[in-house]
């Protein structure tokens, strides 16, 4: 999270000279930073197994898809391919909270009207409480803006939302509420954030509550209170990550038996006007066949690669390979002739995605970009702007169909 400034009004007592109440917010401030690096080193930690993973599940369901196409429907093995393709799916679940909380979730932020986003997922949000869910909205004369991942966003409300259910055994009233909040210099110091215009999202249910040794450990991964089998403990500390990811901050209220209220604050993206375009739909896949479209395709993973390559060249693309940037670029110079899309890893030895594509498309214009990453690194940002970005694992329908609109935009 963002460092508040310092500021000598934030350091001294009311009359201006230091004392108790100075010592003990050096020593608060103190806590949040170690607090924060510690839940950094294992983010870090988290996302590098999580890539690894990403790239293991993509080669997975790849070769069980093959698999499952040449086999008659109701076959035994096509059954076994489908419960392959369903583990699949809840291992990449596992890993996206595991990149969530360590920051390093694709990121493709943009202008969400913080509202709408709430009122697209509130069906599937009722569906998932289990009770009695209140949405409660407090008057704008404006849009209520963030500057966030639309997905991120849904993926967090899911897991807050789930928690609460989870802490009514018995039932209970579930409530969202989003507004405006100004923070100043004092709650700013006290979350390690900068003051200013916030929007808050909280979510609050009638629970068992937590006590306070609890709440210390409630965003680290694979903590949970609930019995063995039950819970991953993923939930909450995805939630840290893709608020952090966001620049917002999180404050909890809750006592035993007397429910948990978590409030979300997000930096205020300020816009004349709504969200607009945030929320245009994408649009369908053209049915346009690849032709003769040559594919620059730029892998680390030998693995992925290969998978990647055969499916490509059987829809009948021709296709270049490179392990890494450099090598990939080297293709590019030997290659007399059109380039017509360049799909490549944003991670990569030597040279990594995002200056790939911009070397390539200095000397080949016509071609399109398309990254593909089971991780963002914080700072990695300029493969953000513009280009489509495919998420691993991927199915190889996703990948059909994220090529075809690359080549046809």
């Amino acid at each position: 999270m963002n460092q508040a400034p310092r500021t000598d009004a934030g350091l001294r007592g009311v009359d201006g000279e230091r004392g108790p109440r100075t010592a003990e917010r050096t020593r608060h401030r103190g806590a949040v930073m170690l607090q924060s690096q510690a839940m950094d080193a294992v983010g870090a930690l988290a996302g590098g197994v999580a890539h690894d993973f990403n790239n293991l599940l993509t080669v997975i369901r790849g070769h069980a898809e093959h698999l499952g196409r040449s086999l008659p429907a109701g076959d035994e093995v096509a059954r076994r391919t489908d419960a392959i393709l369903a583990m699949v799916d809840r291992a990449a679940a596992l890993t996206a909270q595991l990149l969530a909380f360590g920051c390093e979730q694709p990121h493709q932020p943009q202008v969400l009207d913080l509202d709408a986003v709430v009122a697209g997922a509130e069906g599937m949000l009722e569906r998932l409480g289990g009770g009695t869910l209140q949405v409660s909205r407090a008057a704008a004369s404006r849009a209520r803006c963030i500057w966030a991942d639309r997905g991120q966003i849904e993926q967090m409300l899911v897991n807050l939302v789930v928690n609460a259910r989870d802490a009514m055994p018995d039932g209970g009233a579930i409530t969202i509420e989003t507004t405006h909040a100004t923070i100043d210099d004092a709650l700013a110091c006290r979350f390690g954030a900068s003051p200013g215009d916030y929007l808050t999202l909280s979510v609050r249910d009638e629970g068992v509550g937590m006590d306070e040794d609890v709440r210390a450990h409630l965003f680290e991964p694979f903590f949970t209170t609930k019995p063995r089998g039950k819970g991953t403990g993923l939930g909450l500390s995805a939630v840290y990550g893709i608020v952090k990811q966001s620049g917002g901050f999180i404050d909890v209220h809750s006592a035993p038996g007397q429910g948990t209220s978590v409030v979300v604050y997000f930096p205020e993206a300020v816009v004349p006007g709504t969200a607009g375009d945030a929320f245009a739909a994408q649009s369908p896949c053209p049915p346009d066949g690849p032709q003769t479209r040559t594919i620059l395709l730029a892998e680390d993973e030998d693995d992925v690669r290969a998978l990647v390559g055969d499916f490509l060249e059987l829809q009948g693309y021709r296709v270049l390979t490179g392990s890494d940037g450099a090598l990939a670029l080297r293709q590019a110079i030997d290659h007399q002739g059109v380039i017509d899309l360049l799909l490549t890893d944003v991670v990569m030895p030597v040279m990594g995605g995002p200056e790939l594509a911009e070397r390539l498309t200095s000397e080949h214009p016509e071609a399109r970009v398309l990254f593909m990453s089971g991780f963002a690194p914080e700072g990695l940002a300029s493969f953000q702007d513009g280009a489509p970005l495919l998420r691993k694992p991927f199915s190889l329908d996703a990948l059909g169909r994220a090529v075809r609109d690359s080549l046809n935009n």
